[in-house]
């Protein structure tokens, strides 16, 4: 089997780690991160988004996987619907530059996702740790779910053209 097809979402996860142990750590440091720890939330999550997509690995033509939907979902959750808003347009804009039909299914899938976590973002702070787990991953699963069933409609589309 090809190890470098481990290698991408290796890079992927390694760099969610860092982000999240590089904002607990700015956070703990200085009261500055405190006070803008939304501004500080949104650009950490962006800059990790990005460079998922970038070490993405391509399945098919226009269409890749990645794991930006774990920054994605955890930032909209820490940081508000505001911080969402943006780390989707982030993620909408950045994937709009690689083109492909992927596109569609990023606009579908994480407009989901974003919009289901800005729903529960109020009520996740006062869940359990189990709740919190379970929750968190099915958030992270909305847009590979939508994604599938929206990539087998766009594939069916466009193999009937």
């Amino acid at each position: 089997m090809d190890n470098f097809l481990y290698y991408d979402p290796l890079i992927n996860f390694l760099l969610i780690v860092i982000s999240c142990l590089t904002i607990v750590f700015l956070t703990e440091l200085k009261d500055f991160y405190r006070k803008n720890y939304k501004l500080l939330i949104f650009l950490t999550f962006s800059v990790v988004i990005i460079l998922c997509i970038r070490f993405s690995t391509s399945l098919s033509e226009g269409l890749i996987w990645d794991l930006r939907d774990i920054p994605l979902v955890f930032g909209t959750i820490y940081g508000g619907p505001l911080v969402g808003a943006g780390l989707y347009a982030v993620t909408v804009l950045y994937r709009l530059s690689l083109g492909g039909m992927g596109i569609y299914t990023t606009i579908l899938g994480n407009g989901a996702e974003v919009l289901a976590a800005i729903l529960l973002y109020k009520s996740y702070h006062s869940l359990s740790f189990s709740k919190k787990l379970i929750t968190g991953t099915g958030l992270t699963l909305i847009s590979p779910l939508i994604t599938g069933i929206s990539g087998l409609f766009f594939s069916s589309y466009q193999h009937s053209l």
